[in-house]
C-alpha cells in the first residue's frame, strides 16, 4: 500500500443505497461493498482516483445508526462512508515511482488518516476527537466521531512555515534560529 499526502487530497462523506440481494434478505459482505461502491461512484469527479474508507454507519429499511449490518434482515441497505479523492496524475505518479522501485503495490491510502488512527483510543474515536499531525510543509487533520472517521483534510501549512515566521518575528535567519532552539531564542535578537 502506498501512502499519498499533500494539499491536492480532498474528502467528503457519501451515501450509497442498494437493494439487499434478492433471495437472501440478509445483508452480506457483498451488499455492503456494493453500497459503498455506489456511494463512491456518486462522488466521482473526472480525473480523480477514489478510496472509500470503511462504512461510518448503516441504515437498514429505515433503521438508522446500525454499526454492523452483516447478518441483519432487510430489503434496502444504505451506507454512509468517507471518500478520499486524489487527482489521477498524483495517483499515477506515486504508482510509477513504486513500480520503478520494484514494488507491485496497486493500492494507495491517504497518509493523513492512517497514522492519526494510531494515536487515538477506541473510546476517543467513539466520543469524538480531532487529531492534527503537523509536518514540515503540510498539516494533516482527521476528525473522528461515532466510531469512525468523518472528515480528513490536508492544509498547506506546516512546521517549516512556523519556523520561518519565527525567524522573521525574531529578526534572525533560519540557521541561527535552528541552532538556538532548545537553548535560548535570545541569541536571535
Amino acid at each position: 500500500m502506498v501512502g499519498i499526502a499533500g494539499g491536492h487530497i480532498t474528502s467528503q462523506n457519501s451515501r450509497g443505497v442498494v437493494a439487499v440481494e434478492a433471495g437472501h434478505r440478509e445483508v452480506r459482505d457483498q451488499d455492503v461493498h456494493r453500497a459503498i461502491d455506489r456511494g463512491a461512484r456518486g462522488e466521482r469527479s473526472l480525473g480523480a482516483a477514489h478510496r472509500p474508507r470503511p462504512a461510518q454507519q448503516f441504515t437498514i429499511d429505515g433503521q438508522e445508526g446500525v454499526r454492523d449490518a452483516i447478518g441483519m434482515a432487510g430489503n434496502r441497505l444504505e451506507v454512509d462512508a468517507h471518500i478520499i479523492t486524489v487527482p489521477t496524475p498524483q495517483s499515477r505518479t506515486s504508482s510509477r515511482s513504486c513500480t520503478k522501485q520494484g514494488s507491485t503495490s496497486t493500492t494507495w491510502c491517504c497518509r493523513c488518516s492512517r497514522p492519526l488512527e494510531a494515536v487515538v483510543t477506541e473510546d476517543e474515536i467513539e466520543r469524538g476527537v480531532v487529531v492534527v499531525d503537523v509536518g514540515g510543509g503540510t498539516s494533516d487533520i482527521a476528525v473522528f466521531a461515532r466510531g469512525s472517521i468523518v472528515h480528513t483534510s490536508v492544509i498547506p501549512v506546516g512546521g517549516n512555515h512556523v519556523t520561518a515566521d519565527l525567524a522573521v518575528g525574531l529578526r534572525c535567519d533560519l540557521e541561527t534560529l535552528k541552532q538556538s532552539s532548545g537553548t535560548s531564542v535570545t541569541a536571535c535578537s
